[in-house]
Parts: structure tokens; sequence; C-alpha cells
């Protein structure tokens, strides 16, 4: 009995200690919601918006430990010193110390840009920024708007958002982006939006740049730039939303600097649109050589060409064994040559007569050799073809593609055969290069067709053939397809205006240009829905440019109708559009 007593003792010691143990040591659950939530700045020494600082060093203290990134790329000083100051952690603070001495009586800002996250998850405090005074004063207007892409229209995100004084000592007004860091910075957000705060009173000039090695200069031909044509003049409009007292913050004389959601949105009253476009560097120059393959090869240009020409410079090839063609876009010039010995090809290329480049190129595909012609594989001359597993809208020709030049055609091997016809249907090739040919006729409305064309109907500039091949298709009927009238209404008589009618994303299936304004008809749509845009070509060469900063050129303005185009089947729709004036 004494022996029992003493185990029964020693197990409930035992369960206590085990008990007492799983209290201590409480165990977190598993999984959970991810940690999404940046840090929040909970106090700092001096508090956000002060006056007369005089120290060299300030600290901001947030609610969980943080880590710095980017902070030479994403930190900046405005007005900026002679050195970046010191920035370091300690704990869940940011300590920055200041090496150079700040300027009396003036307004400090320090954008942190994206350089703050938290340390779990890398959340980071987008766009924040601390502000204080050395003078009895803050500056508190501000500069607010959007940036947005000059041709799609579409908000650029992560755009450095850039303001100047107009006067400096050292360097001429438009040089500033090319030479000098800004002396206020922010930067857009998803929707395009950006705002600084705490600027000065005065004219000042206003830059977007979409910054490619994060210099805050202007200085590669990459690098998309946005800027307003003239002086712009902040605004006061009262306590902002971001000065709203934080309620994670106990000191309530310590207030919150970081943008809530509200702010993200364009302003309507003082907000500025900036329109971001790259600038076309005029040289025109090669940019690639490619063999698509043996006897095909393409030379590429940076812009489109005028008059190009490929002078041939290797022995043995004569002039008919070379055929030439420019793209629609007339940025590249197709090569086609005959069967020929030489391994390696030399020509002069040429536009409007003068030399653009001079030409080496090898003529076998890499990692291919020369073989015996008896051991050669003769390719085929393949067909491609608007009708192939398709319906045929009536007012389309049947459309046949090859992969290479046609030199013949047998037109007794082809044939369409309708529902109560056999005919030998005539055959018309586009372009001097001859890879693509039409069968245009009246066609049948829901009748069903199909085209024979037997073996060695067709032989290449390069001796080959094709096999036989066979295309079915039906003929769709008209009212199966809707049509749009669109009357532009336009202020500007002497410039033209570029109508693309879109399909998807950004697929321009029509194109119409009408001088100041007019009718334009877009007929035999297939139902669904389109989007519409118009170019203002003031310059009326058929094309959008882009614009220029040291000529203070914008770039032609683009606008988007402002709802979907809706094609019903057998239907006419009609719509009117007035574009602004400048």
């Amino acid at each position: 009995m004494k022996y029992c007593r003493i185990i029964l003792v020693f197990l409930f010691a035992v369960f206590c200690s085990t008990l007492l143990h799983f209290c201590a040591n409480p165990v977190s659950p598993a999984g959970g919601p991810k940690d999404v939530a940046p840090p929040v700045l909970t106090g700092s020494d001096p508090v956000p918006g002060s006056v007369n600082f005089s120290a060299k060093t300030l600290r901001l203290d947030f609610d969980e430990f943080i880590e710095l990134k980017n902070i030479q790329e994403e930190v900046i000083l405005s007005p900026p010193t002679g050195e970046l100051p010191e920035i370091k952690l300690r704990g869940k603070s940011v300590i920055v110390e200041f090496n150079d001495d700040l300027l009396e009586n003036t307004t400090y800002n320090i954008f942190f840009g994206d350089a703050i996250t938290d340390i779990t998850e890398g959340n980071p405090l987008t766009s924040f920024h601390f502000s204080f005074s050395t003078g009895p004063y803050i500056d508190s207007l501000m500069v607010e708007g959007t940036v947005h892409d000059a041709f799609t229209g579409e908000p650029v995100k992560g755009a450095f958002v850039m303001l100047y004084p107009p006067h400096n000592d050292t360097v001429p007004q438009d040089s500033l982006p090319l030479k000098v860091r800004p002396y206020y910075l922010s930067k857009s957000d998803d929707k395009g939006y950006f705002r600084i705060n705490n600027v000065k009173n005065g004219p000042l000039k206003l830059f977007a740049l979409k910054d490619v090695n994060a210099n805050l200069i202007y200085d590669l031909p990459n690098e998309s730039i946005a800027f307003a044509d003239s002086l712009i003049t902040p605004v006061y409009e009262g306590p902002t939303v971001d000065t709203v007292l934080s309620a994670s913050v106990k000191d309530t004389s310590i207030l919150s600097v970081q943008q809530p959601d509200t702010l993200l949105q364009p302003a309507e009253k003082h907000g500025i649109g900036l329109f971001m476009f790259a600038e076309y560097d005029s040289v025109q120059q090669l940019l690639s050589t490619t063999l698509i393959k043996p006897g095909h090869l393409v030379f590429t240009f940076r812009y489109p060409a005028k008059a190009p020409e490929a002078v041939i410079m290797t022995g043995g090839i004569q002039e008919a064994d070379v055929l030439t063609g420019l793209n629609e876009g007339r940025d590249s010039l197709t090569l086609w040559l005959r069967d020929i010995e030489s391994d390696t090809l030399y020509c002069l290329l040429l536009d409007q007569g003068e030399a653009l480049d001079t030409i080496i190129t090898s003529l076998k595909p890499k990692g291919g050799r020369r073989m015996d012609k008896d051991n050669v594989i003769i390719p085929k001359l393949q067909i491609t073809s608007n009708t192939k597993g398709k319906t045929l809208p009536p007012f389309l020709p049947v459309t046949l593609g090859f992969n290479y030049p046609v030199e013949q055609v047998t037109t007794d091997r082809i044939i369409l055969v309708s529902e109560t016809d056999t005919l030998s249907p005539e055959i018309f090739f586009d372009g001097d290069i001859k890879r693509n040919a039409k069968i245009q006729r009246k066609w049948t409305e829901k009748a069903v067709y199909t085209l024979i064309i037997m073996d060695s109907s067709f032989s290449s500039f390069a001796g080959i053939t094709n096999d036989s091949t066979t295309f079915r298709f039906s003929v769709k009927a008209a009212e199966d397809y809707g049509s749009f009238t669109l009357h532009l209404k336009a202020g500007m008589n002497d410039y033209s205006y570029i109508l693309h009618l879109i399909e998807g994303k950004d697929k321009v299936i029509r194109e119409v240009t009408l001088t100041g304004g007019g009718e334009a008809f877009f007929n035999h749509l297939n139902p669904g829905q389109y989007k519409l845009r118009c170019i203002e070509d003031r310059n009326r060469n058929n094309r959008w440019d882009t614009g220029s900063y040291l000529d203070r050129l914008q770039p032609e303005r683009v606008f988007f109708y402002p709802m979907n185009i809706t094609i019903l089947p057998n239907w006419d729709l009609v719509e009117e559009w007035e574009i602004p004036s400048p």
C-alpha cells in the first residue's frame, strides 16, 4: 500500500510537470492567412511634419521587424544634398543620419519608394515618404495627376514623377532631366496616379520617367519620358488624407504617412495628365540578317525603309537568280535565291542609294553541311488557304499562301467543284514575289465548294513543286454580318485622323483615314465586341509619331472611343464621335 501511494504521487507529479510544460509553451496553429500587410509607422523622432529641425539624425519606428532593399535606387532626399544620408536598421527602427549640413528654412522630403519591407513576407511600404522642415513652417502645397502610355492609353505603373525649380545656376532648363536629379520625387501607382506633397510655392517643371538604369536622369535611348508643356503651379487642398491620425499609434502626435487606397484615384480638380513615350532614334539601321531556310534571307530594319536595295557581290549569282520583296510595314527586305553553289553571300544593302551596311552571311543553316545532290532531301512547295476547316464570307476571295515564290502555274490541274458546277478557276497573284494568290468569283451563299489542287500544279522559283491537296469550305450568308458607320467630328481640318477598328486586345482589323473628320464605313463585320482608336496625324504621314523632349514636341494624340462597339448580325450601327481640339 505504501508503495502504491509513492507510485501515484510520482505519476501525479509527472502529469503536472507535463501540463505546466504545455501551458508555458503554446504552439502556434498551423496554416492561417498569409501576411500581406506592409509595415506601419508607430512612432518617429521627430514627428512627421516637424518644424525647426536641427538634429543630424532622425528615427522611424515600425510595428514589426523590417529590412531595407535597393536603397541607392529607391531612396531620394529632396531637395538633394551632396551625399545621400546614411540609412540603417536598428531593431524595428530605421535610422537616417545626415552627412551634409541641411539648408536653413527648407522643407525636406525623404522619399523611400519601396525600400522598406517587412522581414517575413517582403511586403513593401509603397511610396513611403517623410517630411520635416528646418524652418518655422513646412511647405504644404502638392502636385498630383496621372501618367498614361501615349499610344495605348494604359496607365503607367512605377514611373518616377519629378519636379524641378525652373532656375538652375549651371544647367540650362531644357537639360534638367538629362543632367540633374530631381528636386521633388514620387512614383505612379498601378492606376498611373501620382501625388507629391510638401511642395513649396512657385512654378515648377514636371516630368515622368521610366528610369531603366535607376539614376533618375533621362540618359538612355530606351528610356520613356513624359513632360508638361509649361511650368506648373502646386496647389493647396488643406489637410490631406495621408495626414489622418493613425489608429495604430498610441502617441496621437505621431501621424501616419502611408497613403491609403482612397488616394489612389486620378485627381479631378488639379490632376495633370502626362503622356509617356519613347523617342525615335532617327538614324536608320540594319537590326538583323536572318537565314529563314536555304535560299531565303530576311533583312530587318529599325524603321520603315523608303527604297531598300540589296546589291549582290557574290560571284556566280546572276540577277535572274535573285528575287527581293519588301513587307507591308516596309521594315523587312526579303531575299530569295535559286539553288546556288556558294556557301556565303556578300552584298551591299542600300536605302535610297545610300549604303546602310555590308553583309557577309552564311547560306547554310547552322549545324548543317553541304550534301551531295543525290542525298539531298528535296523540300515541297507548301500551300495554305483561308478556307481550310473554315467557312468563307461571301464577299472575300479564296486566298492561297506559298512557302516559296511561285514561278509557273498549270491551271488545268486546279479544279473548283460546287454543288452544281465544275470550274477551272483563274489564279491572280499579289506583288512581284508570287507567294500569295487569290481566286475571286461571285460565291453562292450557303453553298459548299471543294478546291482540288493536283500535284505539280505550282512550280516555285527554287524549282520545287506541290503535293496534291484539297480545300473544302462553305460560304456564309451576307445577313450573318453587320456594319458600322462612324461620323467623326474634328476641329483641325489640316490634320489626318487614322481610325483603327480593334478586335481583342490590340488586333487592328480595319483602318480608315479621314481628313478633318468625315464619315468612316466598316462593312462585313463579324458579330462581336470591338474597340475604336483614333490617331491625330498632325504631319499627315499616315502613322503615329512619338514626341521629342529637346524639340518640345508632344507625341501625336491618341483617343479611344468611350464605349465598346457592339456589332450584331444583319444590323447597321451608326455612331458619332467628336474629337476635342488641341
